[in-house]
């Protein structure tokens, strides 16, 4: 083993005791003084295999370590100079603990014998005492592979190590839920353990979460598909290789799951159901789903899918497709249909036409058989889900466009209360001529330029739309959104008609800023009602197309391309 190599798995050491004591075995490997080196190898590797002991003890409360550690400990008591408890840990902690293999262990025990030779003199056949001499090859191995038994490798190596973390995972998300749980399973365990066991620990998670139906499953369901998003989020190159690697086991056993066909088995050979049972039944499936699970996951995670064969690709479509089909007309399973397959982007290869048939379905209201009427609205989770996928697909102008035209295409003053600040949600993405289009859809739509919270704040903090808008502008650029008469004058159904005289220039230059979002049609209105119709104003529409091209780049690229 050359001592680069050493000194480099050195670092990844987490016990600092343990990594002091190696640097002497370093040093008297880089000395050439082999024997030496692996004497005090020998000496580390047990003072660490009990380190490893003492944290199950004390940090996860794990009884069996309990049990090791006080026999130990009454052993040294009773012959403090007894090395047989040295013997006896390691047995322990590969055939309770679990912690090393069998082979592993016959490994340590062959470590130890090399440093008895190497700590004790022996009688040659001539009856001359020497030492064994230890090459540098032997010392080289020894070190290599107690490093990647014992030195590397995380005390919750022991067995039922995951169901403990499970276990402990939900007990922490019913107290606090998502509050600082990303933290937690950081310091309590992923920074203390290898990636080796990391990797373990995911498929562990990967199973229960999706593949998994067993009751203990379905309870630690929520808990531990956070706990899978923030360890996949920690590396997501090396998680995709554990899933393509391990195809069969993580992929292939992944199934099509649809509430019609889960309320079937369920309700077999009951009867009287009520509609309150059937809402039960409904919110019990969303529950424990494993594909609605495996869903959210690549929602919050889209580059996933990438590694999906075509097996589990299928299998999610299926799901998606059918999830709350095969009802008589039902709303709220209409609806929840509609958000599950327009948030689904992922399974999308024309983001531009999805966002159109969003669009459409939004503006239909169905009246059902009971009176009620349920109409198609997005929330603020699904967009903010759709945007998290759009982001993977850099097709962010395209989400801009849609989400700004949703907010604006409202019907209602209650509905504009409720959708217009989800705008918010993009806004580290706009630019200038994405607020000058906010604006114009602003001026377009009654529902907003006469609600009273366009200028007014409500109860929910969600009012005062042009304050908000201007705030945003502001921050990001240095100067207002609305700052003159003539900007006012633009945006007329919004700041009302104001009687006051114009400057001609003034106002083709607020217009040429904004006109790239108007159409040919909207901006020679716009250009007819603020320019040719001014009674202050001697330049008339037809002088401006012969005079003004070469000033106003913008408007004529409007007028003369489209």
């Amino acid at each position: 083993m050359e001592i680069f190599i050493l000194e480099d798995q050195m670092e990844k050491v987490v016990n600092p005791k343990t990594k002091e004591y190696l640097e002497e075995v370093v040093s008297c490997y880089r000395n050439g003084n082999y024997r030496a080196s692996v004497v005090v190898l020998y000496t580390t590797l047990i003072f660490d295999l009990m380190q490893k002991l003492i944290t199950l003890k004390d940090v996860y409360d794990e009884e069996k370590a309990k049990v090791i550690y006080n026999e130990i400990k009454q052993k040294q008591k009773n012959n403090p100079f007894d090395p047989s408890w040295e013997t006896y840990l390691i047995d322990k902690i590969c055939e309770d603990m679990k912690i090393i293999s069998k082979v592993e262990k016959e490994e340590l025990e062959h470590l130890k014998k090399e440093r008895n030779y190497a700590a004790h003199p022996i009688i040659s056949e001539s009856e001359e005492l020497t030492l064994k001499p230890i090459r540098k090859e032997t010392a080289g191995d020894l070190i290599r592979k107690a490093f990647e038994i014992v030195f590397l490798r995380d005390a919750i190596l022991a067995r039922d190590i995951n169901i403990k973390i499970v276990e402990d995972l939900k007990e922490y998300y019913l107290r606090v839920a998502e509050s600082g749980f990303e933290k937690y399973i950081y310091t309590r365990y992923l920074n203390r353990m290898t990636q080796a066991r990391k990797n373990e620990l995911f498929k562990f998670l990967w199973q229960s979460v999706f593949i998994w139906e067993d009751d203990d499953a379905i309870r630690n369901r929520d808990s531990n598909l956070l706990g899978l998003i923030y360890m996949y989020n920690g590396d997501h190159k090396g998680y995709k290789k554990i899933i393509k690697d391990n195809e069969d086991k993580l992929l292939n056993k992944i199934q099509v799951e649809t509430f019609s066909s889960w309320y079937i088995s369920l309700i077999y050979n009951k009867s009287n159901l009520t509609y309150n049972d059937f809402i039960e039944a409904y919110e019990k499936f969303k529950r424990s789903s494993r594909i609605i699970s495996l869903i959210k996951f690549i929602e919050f995670n889209p580059d996933i899918y990438d590694c999906f064969n075509e097996y589990c690709i299928n299998t999610v479509r299926s799901s998606v497709q059918h999830m709350y089909k095969g009802w008589k007309k039902n709303g709220f399973l209409d609806i929840e249909q509609f958000l599950l397959e327009s948030t689904a982007v992922f399974l999308k290869d024309d983001v531009e036409m999805h966002f159109k048939e969003i669009s459409n379905k939004k503006i239909k209201c169905e009246t059902y058989t009971d009176g009620t009427i349920h109409c198609y609205r997005l929330g603020e989770e699904n967009l903010k889900l759709i945007l998290n996928q759009i982001e993977h697909r850099n097709q962010i102008d395209v989400f801009k466009r849609f989400l700004i035209d949703y907010c604006c295409s409202v019907r209602s003053f209650a509905e504009a209360e409720l959708r217009f600040y989800h705008i918010e949600i993009c806004k580290e993405y706009y630019n200038e001529q994405d607020y000058y289009y906010i604006l114009k859809k602003m001026n377009c739509n009654s529902q907003i330029y006469d609600n009273a919270y366009c200028f007014a704040e409500n109860d929910s903090g969600t009012g005062d739309w042009i304050k908000k808008l201007d705030d945003n502008f502001k921050d990001k650029f240095g100067k207002d959104l609305v700052g003159s008469n003539e900007t006012e004058k633009l945006y007329d159904n919004i700041y009302r008609e104001q009687y006051f005289l114009l400057d001609k220039d003034k106002m083709l230059e607020v217009i040429e800023e904004r006109a790239l979002v108007y159409t040919k049609d909207e901006l020679l209105n716009i250009l007819n009602k603020r320019i040719g119709s001014e009674e202050n104003n001697s330049l008339t529409l037809l002088d401006y197309k012969t005079s003004s091209q070469k000033k106003y780049k913008n408007i004529d690229n409007i007028l003369n391309n489209c």
